[in-house]
């Protein structure tokens, strides 16, 4: 029985510090005032991913490309980002899984939307676009290419599985991005 005692006075000896509330620090605070700005600039759109079609040339290989660049609506300002993908193109079809997001090596951070450029040779007629995210949702375009006129038309956008899927994704071709051999 003396242990007993010995223990439960051990135990009672030790002062009750009060919880005390947990401040918010100053980088919640800016995270949170990005988030209602964000929220703010897109209004009550649930668009996540822009996607322009363009024409480029590259110099060094002498090579004409058809640019793909998908980037984010959202801005990231701790760390810069690159969307990951996976590309599988068939005959008239190109299907591109959004994979995630993955860090830049860089020194310098700024605020940015993390960007991914496809580069793809030889594309003339009508292609189907499908941007599939993780959960599934997929997202199409019907984007005609035309090297000869030199343009890029979208034809059509529709959401995937008969128009279930909410709408993720925004098309749109930039023409002031042209460069030509």
């Amino acid at each position: 029985m003396a242990k007993t005692a010995v223990t439960h006075e051990k135990k009672s000896t030790k002062p009750k510090t009060p919880a005390r509330p947990k401040k918010e620090s100053a980088d919640n605070e800016i995270r949170k005032s990005v988030l209602i700005e964000d929220r703010k600039r897109f209004g009550k759109s649930n668009l996540e991913y822009h996607v322009r079609f363009y024409f480029s040339y590259d110099k060094i290989t002498g090579k004409q490309y058809y640019v793909l660049a998908l980037s984010t609506f959202r801005l990231f300002s701790q760390l810069n980002y690159s969307i990951t993908t996976k590309i599988k193109k068939q005959k008239d079809q190109i299907t591109i899984n959004l994979l995630g997001l993955s860090t830049n090596n860089s020194y310098y951070t700024n605020s940015y939307a993390a960007v991914s450029f496809l580069r793809f040779e030889e594309l003339f007629g009508d292609f189907t676009v499908n941007i599939v995210k993780q959960d599934g949702t997929v997202n199409s375009a019907v984007v005609s290419f035309n090297i000869y006129n030199k343009t890029i038309k979208i034809r059509s956008t529709s959401s995937g599985n008969a128009g279930e899927d909410r709408i993720f994704c925004q098309f749109e071709t930039d023409n002031s991005l042209f460069t030509f051999g």
